[in-house]
Order: structure tokens, then sequence, then C-alpha cells
């Protein structure tokens, strides 16, 4: 289940636009078309507060919802991972404020694209500060 070398500490390889690729700094996760985690960058896990061996192969739902979930359910997330693994062209990312499951006040933005070699989505996490609450 490792996904870095014990050697190099280099790890996962994947292929993205540039309009999508994390830089080093930033969180990331892999979704494949079954909405299946297939990867948790190490800035995920910390972000989200999960380890990668214990989501990978769960629903990205288990994980991560839109903002307002509640009221439209998780169709927007769900169809943006559609359309980043669909054979379609998808010229630029797609971008959405979710929350994690576990901890529903942490709101992040979330920019969806394509990534491969084995065709997948890939979704790059950056939190957002605290809004505070009215009065």
């Amino acid at each position: 289940m490792a996904r870095v070398c014990g050697k190099c500490s280099f790890g996962l390889l994947i292929e993205a636009p540039q309009p999508v690729a994390p830089d080093s700094r930033e969180a990331f996760v892999i979704v494949d078309h079954d909405l299946r985690l297939q990867a948790v960058g190490w800035r995920a896990e910390k972000l989200l507060n999960v380890l990668e061996s214990f989501v990978v192969g769960s629903d990205l739902t288990e994980l991560l919802l839109p903002i307002d979930w509640e009221k439209n359910g998780g169709g927007v997330l769900t169809d943006a991972v559609f359309d980043a693994v669909g054979d379609g062209h998808m010229p630029v990312p797609a971008h959405l404020v979710v929350r994690g499951v576990t901890d529903p006040s942490l709101v992040l933005r979330a920019r969806i694209g394509r990534c491969g070699p084995a065709r997948a989505a890939l979704i790059v996490l950056q939190q957002q500060p605290a809004r505070p609450r009215p009065a």
C-alpha cells in the first residue's frame, strides 16, 4: 500500500495540465471514474485529518461534499469529477467550494481537472479563511 519509495522519498507520479496541477504546497486527492479515492497527498492527509491507507477505495463523498450539499446534494462535485474523467474535452478546471465531511467547518476551494496516465480526476484543495459569524 505504500505510495512513497523508502529510498528516494518520491511517490505517486501523475500527469496533469498546468491549470490544474498542484504546486508543492497544495493538498490534492485523486479520484477515479467510480468516485473512488485512489490517492491522497500528504498535505491533504493533514488538512482533512485522514490517513491515505484508510480512505483509498472509499467514495469521494465520504471525504468531501459541496458547501451547499444540504440544498443541492453532491451533484455539482460528482458532475465535475465525471467531466474530468470523461471522454469529452475539458479545457479548464472546475472551481468549487467544498467542505470536509469529518469537519464540516473546514471550508476548501477545490480545483478539479483531468489527470493520468490512467484517466482520473485531480482535486487540488486550498483552505479558505474562516468567515466571521454574524452577530
